[in-house]
């Protein structure tokens, strides 16, 4: 059973990129800690706290709770740092990446 065409060009497009892609096993947590803490953080800050007429309304909002999450928020696993400033100081080369 070979590798299919869409999967190929993603790896492709990822490399290109240099993004390293992670898979986690199934029904393992425990083996995707930061997407199962990012599950957390949706169903407490964003889930619980809000309320909503119909999938518009989830849509939108969502929206901006996740510019929120990714370009504001401080993360402790970044320093306390918001992603943005953290991707800043690594377009400057003061953060250095390690690839497993």
């Amino acid at each position: 059973m070979g590798v299919s065409l869409p999967f190929t060009n993603t790896r492709l497009f990822f490399e290109k990129l240099g993004i390293i892609q992670e898979f986690g096993m199934r029904r393992h947590p425990d083996s995707q800690p930061h997407i199962e803490a990012q599950h957390a953080n949706v169903q407490r800050e964003f889930i619980m706290l809000n309320e909503f007429n119909d999938a518009e309304e989830v849509h939108r909002k969502y929206e901006v709770y996740m510019d929120f999450y990714h370009k504001l928020k401080p993360h402790a696993s970044l320093k306390y740092m918001t992603p943005r400033a953290f991707k800043k100081l690594g377009q400057k080369g003061k953060i250095q990446s390690i690839r497993p």
